[in-house]
């Protein structure tokens, strides 16, 4: 994969209701573009994006995952993320790293609670946002009803792109020389109308709406095309806030200069251990460079950089600003941690992440196994830091925090999968405690003694 400048480069989430067909989307840009030979489903567990053991064995997405996709001479980094709540803080992840999110509704179930919670983390990270109605192949749908309920549900800002009127005086409304020529009943030139679109979507006061069919491979390039034409740029997102080496705020403008990249999600593959994932912003990492991290306040070399499309890779001898790629073999690096010149130090706020509203108690199958139990579970946490490992100090019980059962489940499962520790819920002791529920007349005796009470 060659390198790409910033002005050719489009970062995009993929974000929905789980089965909203996002990763299928992928599969059918993939097969347009001739990178693979047959559309992978996944039910069979053959997805370029789904390549997890447990998101084959499950049938869903569990981990955001990174797709390139090269059209038109431009790379769309497509980060596909899961579609269940309880794996939220992977879409928290790739907010941080793209410029727009495309939220995806299947046209045979509508808006669903998916929907509203990708528009409403849209909201969250100001992100500018189309949608894309998918699965058009399925009886009996009404794609015109799933539009007026976007618009209904989500307000004037959701408008079809392929509806030019009903576009124009939004698009008039982005510029005073456009809208004094909306005024004089002059049409605009694809050029102006292009410009107005984009300034639309980046203003957040058009949520564009497109249509595809995956399966059928319909409409797939012409969004790629409509994401490249108005979809928002790296150097269009506005000033990155951050702080120096003394702690103070500063902002930093995406382009050239001294290098500084956050890392935004945290992998742990089982043949290279752990990769981060990266967002460059300023200056470009080169591979074999050594590199700061401002938090550890360690250095790092970066001896292991390349490009990921699911699980394959490929060599990145250098990363420019703007882009994304993967980093193996950084010892002290950390989601959340900020890659910067040490002579110019520069620190990106972390990846928030939600804190735990499910909680239960596991112990070790096997006796002895406390201690990997543990470990396994801090391993984990490294590429999900949306759970947490607590032990209570009055139970003396084991807890782990997260969003749900099924992040529960999942987490058990690698740590059996991965390091071979096998536990077992249990339920949660409850520290009881007396309660004074009357009174009680007592008598003292104080013996009053030579320098003092």
């Amino acid at each position: 994969m060659k390198g790409y400048t910033s002005e050719n480069i489009r970062n995009i989430a993929l974000v929905g209701h789980g089965g909203s067909g996002k990763t299928t989307f992928l599969e059918a840009a993939l097969l347009a573009k001739g990178v693979i030979s047959r559309l992978g489903r996944v039910e069979d567990g053959n997805t370029v994006s789904d390549f997890d053991k447990m998101e084959i064995e499950k049938g869903y997405s569990i981990n955001a995952s990174i797709v390139p996709v090269e059209h038109n001479k431009t790379k769309l980094n497509f980060i596909d993320t899961p579609g269940f709540f309880d794996f939220v803080g992977d879409v928290n992840s790739a907010m941080r790293a793209v410029e727009s999110a495309a939220i995806f509704v299947d046209a045979s179930s509508g808006i669903q609670v998916g929907t509203e919670k990708a528009w409403n983390s849209c909201n969250q990270f100001d992100m500018p946002r189309f949608f894309i109605i998918n699965k058009t192949d399925k009886e009996n749908v009404d794609v015109d009803a799933v539009i007026e309920a976007l618009k209904e549900k989500f307000g004037l800002s959701v408008m079809l792109l392929s509806d030019r009127d009903a576009l124009s005086e939004a698009v008039a409304e982005t510029d005073e020389e456009l809208m004094e020529k909306y005024f004089d009943g002059q049409a605009f030139t694809d050029e102006e109308f292009a410009k107005g679109v984009r300034a639309g979507i980046l203003s957040l006061s058009i949520a564009p709406v497109m249509v595809c069919s995956s399966y059928k491979g319909e409409g797939i390039t012409d969004i790629l095309d409509a994401l490249i034409a108005f979809g928002p740029r790296p150097e269009d997102h506005p000033l990155y806030p951050a702080t120096d080496g003394k702690g103070e705020e500063i902002e930093v403008k995406l382009g050239d200069g001294s290098p500084s990249a956050l890392v935004f999600k945290t992998i742990a593959d089982p043949f290279l251990g752990k990769i981060s994932l990266v967002k460059v912003i300023s200056g470009k990492l080169v591979h074999g460079q050594e590199i700061y991290n401002a938090k550890a306040e360690k250095s790092e070399k970066l001896s292991a950089m390349f490009f990921l499309r699911g699980k394959n890779q490929e060599e990145c001898p250098e990363l420019g600003y703007g882009d994304i790629a993967a980093i193996a073999k950084l010892q002290f690096t950390q989601t959340g941690d900020t890659l910067c010149d040490k002579a110019n130090i520069v620190v990106y706020p972390e990846v928030e992440f939600p804190q735990p509203t499910h909680f239960i108690a596991v112990e070790p199958k096997a006796k002895g196994d406390e201690e990997k139990v543990g470990t396994g579970l801090r391993r984990l946490m490294e590429e999900d830091p949306s759970f947490a490992l607590e032990r209570n100090a009055e139970t003396n019980q084991l807890l782990l925090g997260g969003q749900g059962d099924i992040q529960m489940n999942i987490i058990l499962g690698k740590l059996k999968e991965r390091y071979g520790v096998d536990v077992v819920t249990v339920p949660q002791r409850v520290a009881y405690r007396e309660t004074i529920k009357g009174t009680s007349d007592v008598q003292g005796r104080h013996k009053k003694q030579s320098g003092g009470a």
